[in-house]
């Protein structure tokens, strides 16, 4: 589950949960937790006002509108491409889904692809067709 879900679950169980109450019940960070909320009102899922249970703290309350789903469209899959092909194909499909990729391209060591959207990171291990005969 993300931050964000984690959120909209509390919040919704508890109207007027404070960014204090969501960070200790999740483990999460101030930074982390503040940056969701923000983002959560960006998009129309969350209010934040003062609670007035709370001594005037900030708390946050959801709006009732459901989350977007995205629709998730199938990557482009053609017989042969060597890995950088692979990979350029991936980057391209994420940043449509709106992923921001960094791609380890040719034989450099470490993750091949790595994508963040939102409080999501994804590392994701390329293969082309390999050099033996299947």
């Amino acid at each position: 589950m993300t931050v964000k879900e984690e959120i909209i679950e509390a919040v919704t169980q508890f109207p007027g949960m404070t960014d204090t109450e969501l960070e200790k019940r999740y483990g999460r960070s101030h930074q982390t937790i503040n940056i969701a909320c923000r983002d959560l009102v960006a998009k129309g899922l969350l209010t934040r006002q003062s609670n007035p249970n709370k001594n005037g703290n900030l708390g946050n309350y959801p709006t009732g509108k459901a989350p977007e789903t995205p629709v998730a469209t199938q990557p482009i899959v053609i017989n042969g491409l060597d890995e950088d092909a692979v990979k350029a194909h991936l980057k391209k499909w994420l940043e449509g889904q709106g992923w921001s990729v960094n791609v380890a391209w040719g034989k450099n060591h470490g993750v091949d692809l790595k994508a963040v959207k939102g409080g999501e990171c994804w590392l994701i291990e390329a293969k082309g067709p390999g050099s033996r005969q299947q």
